[in-house]
């Protein structure tokens, strides 16, 4: 009896969790959304710069540096204001940000890697989407990096339990 109800409580605590993580991670998700759709507009100077982005092929610097930019801001909007009012998380800083900053690097990495070669494939795939594909792109990887990292932080970065001493019993 005693088991089930704190299934249920744990049920619970992680459904608010998620509506929370969802609400915050909104706010982090709108900062990104401008920066990768204004950012390349105003680094107009950097338009015609074609950089070779490892094995995505060639991207315009002002686009590569806008989803990069916006990726960066989105992730450090989301460990803060997730670590104390999503999570209360309050044990091992130095662990969680190690770990969050380790995922986060490999995130923006793909991320930024794939953003603009995504965009261009799903307006070849879709002609009709035109300056919309940009947009569609962010929301497929987005929502990947949504889940990611909402089960990273619930279950590795933010869970205080992994830092409990173990009681005698």
């Amino acid at each position: 009896m005693a088991e089930e109800k704190k299934t249920q409580s744990e049920g619970k605590k992680t459904l608010i969790q998620a509506i929370l993580f969802t609400l915050l991670s909104l706010v982090a998700f709108v900062v990104q959304f401008v920066i990768v759709q204004f950012g390349p507009k105003a680094m107009i100077a950097l338009e015609d710069t074609v950089i070779d982005a490892w094995i995505f092929g060639e991207q315009n610097l002002n686009v590569f540096l806008a989803f990069l930019i916006g990726n960066i801001a989105a992730k450090a909007i989301s460990y803060i204001l997730n670590r104390k009012k999503t999570f209360g998380a309050t044990k091992n800083l130095a662990f969680s940000l190690t770990v969050y900053i380790v995922m986060c690097v490999t995130l923006i990495i793909v991320e930024t890697l794939i953003g603009d070669p995504l965009a261009k494939a799903l307006l070849k795939l879709i002609p009709a989407l035109g300056d919309w594909s940009a947009t569609l792109s962010m929301l497929l990887y987005s929502t990947a990096d949504f889940v990611i990292v909402f089960l990273m932080e619930k279950f590795v970065i933010m869970n205080d339990n992994l830092f409990k001493k173990k009681e005698n019993k």
